[in-house]
């Protein structure tokens, strides 16, 4: 093992020299939660992928995904042209359905990002949903009666928990692992 190289925002990982070989984690943004709902349901998680490259190319284009804002999917997560890890979904405009969990591909290990939870009303006694959790855990925590969602933790792709009046939580933004072998 020569070194670690992380991206927490898009750029060109560039092959040194003395680099044969390199091992790719990579993980998509997650979603927002629900917008403007009491007891609302949160963001899906980013999904994950990682991968085992014998012959890098010279570099690679890293697009890092963004997490989702309020009513928003997050981000989409790419490494070159090999890696695809799609953003969590945002949480569902009612209180029945949380945000779905990427998917990813082009890795030899592909995981779908977890689902937020939904919200629910439970007589006026609101019931925010819980964020997705990725691969890397980080979905915001749900709450009864609580008026601003959370976001999602930054760098882990997990999704944002319920809130009211536009109130909820950001998803998390994606990242890049790049470990670098001789």
């Amino acid at each position: 093992f020569l070194r670690l190289t992380q991206f927490t925002s898009s750029g060109t990982w560039t092959k040194g020299d003395d680099v044969g070989a390199i091992f790719v984690m990579a993980l998509g943004g997650g979603g927002g939660s629900s917008p403007d709902i009491a007891g609302g349901p949160g963001g899906g998680a980013g999904s994950y992928s990682q991968k085992y490259i014998a012959a890098p190319s010279a570099s690679y284009a890293v697009t890092v995904g963004a997490g989702g804002a309020v009513g928003a999917a997050g981000g989409t997560t790419t490494f070159g042209a090999v890696i695809t890890c799609l953003g969590g979904a945002q949480g569902a405009v009612s209180t029945t359905a949380g945000g779905l969990g990427g998917v990813s591909s082009g890795g030899d290990l592909n995981l779908r990002g977890g689902g937020g939870e939904a919200g629910g009303d439970m007589a006026s006694n609101a019931v925010y949903g819980k964020g997705g959790d990725s691969y890397f855990g980080g979905g915001a925590p749900g709450d009864w009666n609580r008026a601003a969602g959370v976001a999602g933790g930054a760098n882990t792709g997990g999704g944002g928990s319920g809130g009211t009046s536009g109130a909820g939580g950001t998803g998390g933004s994606g990242l890049v692992l790049v470990f670098e072998y001789s």
